[in-house]
């Protein structure tokens, strides 16, 4: 690839015209040589890759001898077509004599009915729909073998539960709709009634509640309350995560926890430790990229990054000789397999990754 094709390769990159192939591309060597920088917004990424890499191309055209700009000629090596189609079909590393890989997680879970009865739900599904009297599919379809258990002038309490490696959706009796990631769970009512809506979260899911003016909807975790009349946020409150963050994506929620109490606007996020919280403005996107089909590492540590994983791929994880703190930025298709994703990892050269059955191991590079 000559200068100029490299060229008109990062303009069409910056400008959002390049092929999925070609950002992918481009992308990869962001990891590789940016991964301690910010990557808040598209934009923005687009903007560092494109100063990065003309600092780099730069740096080239100053050195007389081609050894020492070896920067710049990871750069151009790492946007050649040929040497990134090969890093692409490489092993996750050189010490793997066979290559073993983990598919990603699927629509997968387990409803459990006010009557201590449990449904494994339909994977071809992709979520349920809560109605007074049963309980369907999105589509429609009934649900066999459920009796609700539903009685006069008694509410009653169903839990649907998703797996490490499944996510799904519910559509709760009010229209108020909820996806679920791997390794969550959702207690609801199964109709809500006087003038509170209010559900139990473990775990991570995006919310879109249903107005109702008259009615407030309430979240609660382990830690928070997330109060709310119509909006859509995404809740992370998982048992092995210190902290508990709540982005809102629009409308407006208050957050309570432990004499912690705060109102927050779009694009902001509560943050929920022991010793109380605090607010910060995020990219909401980022935040909820799980939703839209991405892992978004998101400047994140790699022990963060790696507990992702392993819920998703369910997988184990044990790290070598490896600093977990180390941060990475960018993002990933969630549908791939799960070698794709480490390998985005390893072009960083900060770290390698082997596959036994289920389980990964994290070395230095």
């Amino acid at each position: 690839m000559t200068n100029e094709e490299l060229t008109k390769l990062l303009k069409r990159y910056h400008n959002g015209t390049c092929t999925e192939e070609e950002k992918v591309m481009v992308e990869s060597l962001y990891l590789h040589s940016h991964t301690m920088q910010s990557a808040q917004a598209d934009d923005q990424t687009k903007d560092e890759v494109w100063k990065g890499i003309e600092e780099h191309l730069h740096l080239r055209r100053r050195k007389n001898h081609w050894y020492r700009y070896g920067a710049a000629a990871v750069v151009l090596l790492a946007l050649s077509f040929g040497i990134m189609q090969y890093t692409a079909m490489r092993p996750l590393s050189s010490s793997n004599q066979q290559v073993v890989d983990i598919p990603s997680g699927s629509n997968r879970a387990t409803l459990k009915l006010s009557n201590g009865r449990t449904i494994k739900l339909d994977s071809l599904n992709t979520g349920i729909a809560i109605h007074a009297s049963a309980i369907s599919y999105v589509n429609g379809a009934p649900i066999a073998h459920q009796d609700v258990g539903n009685h006069p002038q008694q509410i009653t309490y169903h839990e649907l539960e998703t797996p490490k490696g499944g996510q799904y959706q519910v559509v709760l009796s009010d229209s108020t709709k909820v996806w679920l990631n791997a390794a969550s769970s959702l207690r609801f009512p199964s109709e809500f009634t006087g003038n509170l809506r209010e559900v139990e979260v473990i775990g991570e899911a995006y919310f879109e509640i249903a107005q109702d003016k008259n009615r407030p909807f309430r979240v609660k975790t382990k830690t928070q309350t997330i109060q709310v009349l119509g909006t859509s946020f995404n809740v992370q409150a998982y048992p092995d995560e210190q902290l508990e963050r709540t982005t809102l994506v629009a409308g407006k929620i208050k957050i309570e926890s432990n004499g912690f109490s705060e109102i927050i606007h779009p694009g902001y996020c509560a943050t929920i430790a022991s010793n109380g919280g605090t607010i910060s403005e995020v990219d909401a996107d980022e935040e909820t990229a799980w939703k839209s089909g991405y892992i978004a590492f998101n400047e994140q540590t790699l022990a963060s990054i790696m507990r992702q994983i392993s819920r998703w791929y369910n997988v184990d994880v044990a790290y070598q000789d490896v600093n977990p703190s180390l941060r990475f930025g960018g993002r990933v298709s969630r549908y791939a397999n799960v070698s794709e994703v480490l390998r985005r990892l390893e072009l960083t050269e900060q770290v390698r990754f082997k596959i036994y059955e289920r389980r990964i191991v994290v070395t230095n590079y």
